[in-house]
């Protein structure tokens, strides 16, 4: 039984962690403003700080020593700033949860296309830092701030229930409800892991011996002119594009597929993309 500590478990594929966590018979403890309900009632036990705030930070985790601590709400080097300090007496191992936004678009791509470790940091804000830059900042910092073992986990788009961007829910209704839209650059590809799949290797990771940088996603990667398609099997209904119609949420995407070999290497095996997007997508017309 490990001791785990998590920051981002009351939404999304961080629910899920927790039950996976729980199912695993670890002891978990949910970091959290106290703001978002979680489903957990007595199975967790709970720390109410602001992540963002070194003196709520210390005054609410001084006494508690974790085995594991994931953060899965890292944006930047600043807020980075406000936890890693206290991580030698903390815990003995972090992860952070990051993307594959760190990238320059290319297709397979490896861990070691981008490098941490002398990356320069600016310190910026989330109003100020695009996503893909903050996620950069913030795995710069880890790499050159952090004393204790850590992995970052690289993860494509998200997809499941829960999943509060609605960018697949976007495409599902559009076709399911005959809905013109546009959508740029079908050819491109994209890799995507599901928050099943995201979440059993989170709970996988905490017991490895892996450090660094590693990409997480399900197996194959689709262009977008595949996954309409296959929205367009299962809605039964034929995608009406239009450039004069509202954008997809993935129009004009690059490239971005992920090479798994170092996670799969270690031992875990992903999930085959097809089978986790058609479940969600038939759970999502059964939803509407």
């Amino acid at each position: 039984m490990a001791s785990i500590l998590i920051f981002g478990g009351t939404r999304f594929f961080g629910i899920r962690l927790v039950q996976k966590l729980l199912e695993q018979g670890d002891q978990v403890t949910i970091a959290t403003r106290g703001l978002t309900p979680d489903p957990f009632g007595d199975k967790v036990k709970r720390i109410t700080c602001d992540r963002e705030d070194p003196a709520s930070l210390r005054q609410a985790l001084q006494r508690e020593h974790f085995n594991v601590l994931f953060d899965n709400i890292c944006y930047t080097a600043k807020s980075s700033q406000a936890l890693v300090p206290l991580l030698p007496s903390l815990c003995d191992r972090y992860i952070v949860t990051s993307s594959s936004a760190v990238y320059a678009p290319g297709l397979d791509l490896t861990e070691a296309l981008f490098s941490p470790e002398t990356y320069p940091i600016s310190y910026g804000t989330r109003s100020t830092l695009s996503y893909a830059e903050g996620k950069r900042e913030v795995e710069a910092f880890t790499f050159q701030h952090v004393t204790i073992p850590s992995l970052l986990v690289r993860f494509p788009v998200v997809f499941g229930e829960g999943d509060y961007t609605m960018r697949m829910a976007f495409y599902v209704d559009h076709i399911h409800q005959k809905k013109p839209f546009q959508q740029n650059h079908r050819e491109r590809c994209m890799s995507f892991i599901s928050a099943t799949t995201a979440s059993q290797f989170l709970a996988w990771a905490a017991r490895s011996n892996m450090v660094g940088p590693v990409n997480a996603s399900n197996r194959e990667a689709t262009s977008l002119v595949d996954l309409i398609h296959l929205m367009e099997l299962l809605c039964h209904e034929n995608a009406l594009l239009s450039d004069q119609a509202s954008p997809a949420p993935f129009n004009n995407i690059e490239n971005c597929t992920l090479n798994t070999g170092k996670a799969e290497s270690n031992g875990f095996h992903f999930t085959d993309l097809k089978s986790e997007m058609s479940s969600y997508i038939s759970n999502l017309l059964g939803n509407s």
